[in-house]
């Protein structure tokens, strides 16, 4: 696994995005994939942060809108330390919760985890794209302190018509876009298990059960040790499942 720490805007560096044009392409000319919806080949720079334009007419968006939605990095799982530039590090608050344990093989068994998690913060595993209108990217740091598996309970309480805290954050003009950029990632056949179509195609995850998983966690605080576990292997399980994903991909491109 490649590695990168303390890298300002890493998840939109040359690095990063040379990994999403693997990540993201598709071997099926019937599978619904970023590559096919986005130009991700020609990516535009605003404000110092590359992002990818839909590349001709979705159905479902307005002429208008389709001209307006666009992709940009994201850090999936936030577990920055105290010096994170937006001050939404957890990694010292989840290790605060470890040092807890009374165990001492437990304790540093997780402390190494920890560890590890820290150094993925800025990793390729850990990037990917998101829709960049509406501020969906800001309620998913306001959210869940910029938790992947909160984010990942959010949306999918939003495809079932739970609530809509993802648009939280979006004016009236981007919240019209924004629910046409997610109206498009549904799964046409079960909206309730858009979720799922959600993870395949920005996630790389195709494991139902490790969604599901996600989306449990997800909907609860981390307030203590065992919760900050929990966590870690979610998002340790997570990693592991995208980093194959990512390296078997890559062989058969090069």
């Amino acid at each position: 696994m490649e590695v990168k720490r303390n890298v300002e805007g890493f998840d939109t560096s040359d690095l990063a995005w040379d990994a999403y044009k693997i990540m993201y392409k598709s071997d099926c000319d019937e599978t619904m994939s970023l590559c096919k919806i986005f130009d991700l080949s020609k990516p535009d720079i605003k404000a110092g942060r590359k992002e990818a334009f839909i590349k001709s007419e979705i159905k479902g968006i307005t002429k208008e809108n389709n001209k307006n939605i666009s992709v940009s990095g994201d850090i999936i799982f936030n577990f920055s330390g105290k010096d994170s530039k937006n001050g939404q590090g957890r990694y010292d608050n989840f290790r605060k919760y470890i040092k807890k344990i009374e165990d001492e093989e437990e304790k540093e068994e997780y402390l190494n985890k920890l560890e590890i998690c820290h150094r993925m913060h800025y990793s390729i595993e850990n990037c990917s794209l998101m829709v960049k209108q509406g501020k969906l990217q800001i309620a998913k740091q306001s959210i869940g302190n910029d938790r992947g598996d909160t984010f990942i309970w959010a949306l999918d309480e939003y495809y079932k018509g739970k609530n809509e805290l993802v648009l939280n954050h979006s004016t009236q003009e981007n919240c019209l876009i924004l629910k046409e950029a997610l109206k498009c990632f549904e799964y046409k056949k079960s909206p309730s298990e858009s979720i799922y179509q959600y993870c395949e195609m920005f996630y790389n995850i195709y494991d139902k059960e490790l969604v599901d998983a996600l989306i449990y966690s997800g909907s609860k605080a981390i307030n203590s040790a065992r919760r900050v576990q929990e966590y870690i292997e979610l998002a340790l399980a997570f990693w592991g499942m995208r980093s194959k994903f990512y390296y078997q991909k890559k062989q058969t491109i090069l």
